[in-house]
């Protein structure tokens, strides 16, 4: 997200990514780990999609009040994509600052059932080695 700073779509970038509360080590760790390798490799992929978002783990019913601090996401995902295939990761709340982000490699359909979402509905991706090479992971 940080290749949008100084870019009309900052604004609404920024206030949307900010809606979801996400843990400082996290956002200082893995995640940024992975923001900078992509702005690092952008310029030599012909292009890079990147979805991502908050996993919950509801266990409970909907009409069960919840206070604040059980409606914080249990994890993050993020999906690259790219021309070869893609890469995915989900990260859990409680890592740690200093782990590292190839640890936290996903396979999309565990992204897709956690999120109750289907990421790519008219396509099957395949996980990208090449990109995964790129990320730093092997």
């Amino acid at each position: 997200m940080t290749c949008f700073a100084q870019t009309p779509y900052w604004p609404e970038l920024n206030n949307l990514s900010n809606m979801v509360p996400m843990p400082t080590p996290l956002r200082r760790g893995p995640w940024l780990q992975l923001e900078q390798t992509l702005n690092r490799i952008v310029t030599s992929e012909n292009g890079l999609g990147v979805i991502s978002g908050p996993l919950y783990l509801i266990d409970q019913p909907l009409s069960t009040s919840a206070n604040s601090a059980d409606l914080n996401p249990a994890a993050y995902f993020k999906v690259v994509v790219a021309e070869n295939g893609i890469a995915a990761f989900v990260f859990p709340q409680d890592l740690s600052q200093t782990d590292q982000l190839c640890e936290y490699q996903a396979d999309i359909d565990q992204i897709e059932l956690m999120s109750s979402l289907d990421l790519f509905p008219e396509s099957d991706p395949r996980p990208s080695s090449k990109l995964l090479k790129a990320l730093g992971c092997s």
